[in-house]
C-alpha cells in the first residue's frame, strides 16, 4: 500500500484523504493503513496538523476536508470570528478559489452571503488565496465581509417593517409601467424606479445592496410579506 501512496501526487493523495472524512470508507481503513498514509505525508513533508487529533492521529470527523496549499493542509470550511457593535459575530467560508472568497454568516443572523474578488493579475504573485501569504489574505478579507453582512441584515431588521412596504409600492408601479408598450422609454422608467428605491435604501437607512444582495433581501422581504417570519434569524 506504501508504494500505492507513493505513486500518487500530493493533490491525489489529500483527494484521497477526503473520501475518508466522515466515514466515508469506514471498514477500509485500518489503524495501520492510516499510519502508512501518515507516514506518506510525513516523507513528503506535508503540514497536516489541522487534522490530527491530540493523540497525533488523523481527526476524520465529518467537516474536516482538506485542500493544499504549497505544503500546508487547510480545512475546506474556515470560520471567521468577530465583534461589531458588541456582539459576536460567526461566519463560515463557503468558496474559496485563487481570486473569489465567499462567506455566510451563522451567529446572530443566518444566511447572508458575500463575495470578494481580487485582480486576475494576483495570479502570477503569491497574494492570490491559495498560497500561504494569502491566506492571510483570506482572515482579513473573510472579517470585512463578514462585518458587511452583519450590518446589512441588521439594518433590514430594524426597518424590515417599512421596507416591506416600499418594496410593495416599487412592485405597483413596475406593474403599472409594465402595462405600457415596448420602448426605450419604458425601460428608462423601469430603471429609474428601481435605481430610486435602491438610492433610498442607502441614503436613508445606509443600506447598499448589491446586484447580487438583491436576490437576497427580496427573499428576505417575501418571506416575512408570506407570514412575518424572519428568515434570517437562528430560530
Amino acid at each position: 500500500m506504501r508504494m500505492t501512496f507513493q505513486k500518487k501526487t500530493d493533490v491525489e493523495l489529500v483527494k484521497y484523504f477526503n473520501t475518508l472524512v466522515g466515514n466515508h470508507e469506514e471498514g477500509k481503513a485500518s489503524p495501520r493503513y492510516l499510519q502508512e498514509l501518515r507516514c506518506e505525508f510525513d516523507r513528503r513533508n506535508l503540514n497536516y496538523s489541522v487534522i490530527t487529533n491530540s493523540s497525533g492521529e488523523f481527526n476524520l470527523a465529518d467537516g474536516n476536508d482538506v485542500y493544499l496549499i504549497e505544503n500546508r493542509l487547510f480545512l475546506v470550511h474556515e470560520y471567521i470570528l468577530g465583534i461589531v457593535r458588541g456582539e459576536v459575530v460567526l461566519g463560515e467560508i463557503i468558496q474559496r478559489t485563487r481570486l473569489w472568497i465567499t462567506i455566510r454568516i451563522l451567529v446572530p443572523f443566518i444566511g447572508w452571503e458575500n463575495s470578494i474578488g481580487i485582480p486576475n493579475q494576483a495570479i502570477g504573485t503569491t497574494r492570490h488565496f491559495w498560497t500561504i501569504e494569502g491566506n492571510n489574505y483570506v482572515k482579513e478579507y473573510g472579517l470585512n465581509l463578514l462585518i458587511e453582512s452583519y450590518e446589512k441584515v441588521r439594518i433590514i431588521d430594524e426597518n424590515i417593517d417599512i421596507f416591506v412596504g416600499q418594496y410593495d409600492e416599487l412592485q405597483k408601479e413596475l406593474r403599472a409601467i409594465d402595462k405600457l408598450d415596448e420602448s426605450e422609454t419604458k425601460e428608462q422608467i423601469n430603471r429609474s424606479l428601481r435605481n430610486g428605491f435602491q438610492d433610498n435604501l442607502q441614503i436613508t437607512y445606509g443600506l447598499h445592496l448589491s446586484i447580487y444582495d438583491n436576490q437576497q433581501f427580496e427573499k428576505i422581504i417575501l418571506a416575512y410579506k408570506l407570514d412575518k417570519r424572519k428568515i434570517y434569524l437562528n430560530q
